[in-house]
């Protein structure tokens, strides 16, 4: 259900399980919305948008979804009950493919949750990781274009592609291994084992909190240590080109910009949020609010950093084993200077946030790990234009994630409570 005028109004119906390959469709609601706009000192004037559709697959997690570049499909992953990777039409949530990981000989009877999925530029392939072993699967049929099995060490994160597409970057860790490899894919091989085909390797212990990103223009690679460090590696060669002590603390998931200037992260459970030269690792500014929750997020035009803090309220263990506390809060940071631009504030007793923000050039979106509550916001001055339930069983334990279509008409959410759906919600607002 969703809040208008603070009543509660009925939500879209609850997806009805189905198999792994089949999607589960449920019937298009008209939702009202709170309008952004209000209307001359009356109040909001009622507005509708539409559920578009659901899909549920035999898994109890499905992970933050990824739409292709040209906005025909939706890609999703499961975990490791299911370890899928499906693909559904976005204009209906109908099923093109699904692609079962656990038949993969590399696996040996491992299982492991799919990791976050990763596209190539072009849109060809999807890569992703699980357990022992990193894909590429072709993103049209699902097809295998590409198996790597790294056994006996585990991945950290999700493989990162360089712009190019000629370099796959991937962390693995094992008890005496720590390493990140460049793996060479002008080899043009289906089938690598080990770190024989890297075109080299840096020993480091990444933190599951910062795997490897690439820099826009490919020759830098970020990522944070278990140490405390932001590190910064040369694409050419794995040396390393600088670090940045924070020191006790874990650092966050490092987000470049997009003119490659400037490198952002948060310094998790702590109350900063860095932006460092990206030539050299020196600091241009930190933010410091509250406690730090999500990794930063830009805005299309990278003019804006867009953070989630936790609150001062009570603290309360969300589904993903972390502590969360009340009154969430979105703040909008300049990206030049640092200085907030707007913030809002749930004001709600059980917030805490799911992941970090979705941005689009007019509205900012963010989930609730505790309530499974989706807010849309204004993304030039921070008001509130709706919000949404997205735990449709009634579940008060949700985790939702999500992800933009290239026209921004569509938002993609998951939801972890008992329904389990990928749901597909229109962004616009229409006035009833």
């Amino acid at each position: 259900s969703l809040t208008l005028f603070g009543h509660r109004t009925p939500a879209a119906p609850p997806c009805v399980r189905t198999s792994s390959t089949q999607s589960s469709m449920c019937t298009p609601l008209a939702l009202l919305f709170l309008a952004s706009t209000p209307s001359s000192g009356t109040g909001s004037t009622p507005a509708t948008a539409r559920t578009k559709w659901s899909f549920t697959a035999a898994s109890d997690k499905l992970n933050t979804p990824v739409v292709s570049p040209d906005g025909n499909t939706v890609f999703v992953g499961s975990d490791r009950d299911d370890m899928h990777v499906y693909a559904l039409r976005t204009a209906d949530g109908q099923l093109r493919w699904a692609f079962n990981a656990s038949e993969m000989p590399c696996f040996q009877g491992y299982r492991g949750d799919i990791s976050r999925l990763v596209m190539s530029q072009d849109g060809d392939v999807l890569y992703f990781g699980v357990g022992l072993c990193y894909f590429g699967v072709n993103a049209a049929d699902g097809s295998l274009t590409l198996s790597w099995n790294i056994a006996p060490v585990e991945i950290v994160g999700a493989p990162v592609i360089s712009p190019d597409g000629q370099t796959l970057y991937a962390a693995f860790v094992s008890y005496a291994i720590k390493t990140i490899c460049a793996l060479d894919l002008t080899l043009n091989k289906s089938i690598y084992a080990g770190t024989n085909d890297c075109r080299w390797t840096h020993s480091t212990w990444v933190s599951e909190y910062s795997p490897p990103v690439v820099s826009p223009d490919g020759t830098l690679l970020y990522f944070g240590s278990e140490e405390g460090i932001a590190t910064a590696l040369l694409t050419s060669n794995g040396t390393k080109k600088w670090g940045f002590q924070v020191y006790w603390r874990d650092v966050g998931r490092m987000v470049p910009s997009l003119d490659g200037e400037t490198v952002y992260f948060s310094r998790r459970g702590s109350t900063d949020y860095y932006a460092l030269n990206a030539s050299n690792g020196s600091k241009r500014w930190v933010y410091r609010y509250l406690i730090t929750s999500t990794a930063p997020v830009l805005s299309p035009d990278g003019r804006t950093v867009y953070i989630g803090v936790d609150g001062d309220g009570a603290s309360v263990i969300g589904p993903d084993g972390r502590y969360h506390r009340a009154n969430s809060t979105v703040v909008a940071v300049d990206a030049t200077s640092g200085r907030a631009k707007w913030s809002f504030s749930t004001s709600s007793a059980v917030t805490g946030f799911a992941g970090p923000p979705v941005a689009s050039e007019a509205a900012v979106y963010f989930g609730s790990a505790l309530e499974g509550r989706m807010w849309s916001l204004d993304a030039s001055e921070g008001s509130e234009k709706f919000s949404i339930n997205v735990s449709m069983s009634g579940s008060t334990w949700a985790f939702p994630q999500a992800a933009l279509s290239p026209d921004a008409k569509t938002i993609f959410v998951v939801s972890a409570s008992n329904d389990k759906c990928l749901y597909a919600f229109g962004t616009s607002i229409v006035a009833s």
